[in-house]
């Protein structure tokens, strides 16, 4: 799990990205795994003239192959 938070004057922003796994090796330098992750980004700017933001996201399953050596 990664998390960060920042602000800076008229900015301010927060980015979640979680992920859980599992990983079999099915040789010895060859391996698949299955891995769902949930990524999260909230960005917005207030000033005078202009406020706005930007939110976006995405989650989802991957089957993935590994090599070892």
């Amino acid at each position: 799990y990664d998390w960060f938070s920042a602000s800076v004057g008229e900015y301010d922003g927060t980015m979640t990205n979680a992920s859980i796994g599992l990983n079999y090796q099915m040789f010895e330098n060859v391996g698949i795994g299955l891995n769902y992750n949930d990524f999260e980004l909230d960005v917005g700017i207030n000033k005078s003239d202009w406020n706005g933001s930007l939110r976006t996201s995405y989650e989802g399953l991957f089957v993935y192959v590994s090599a070892n050596w």
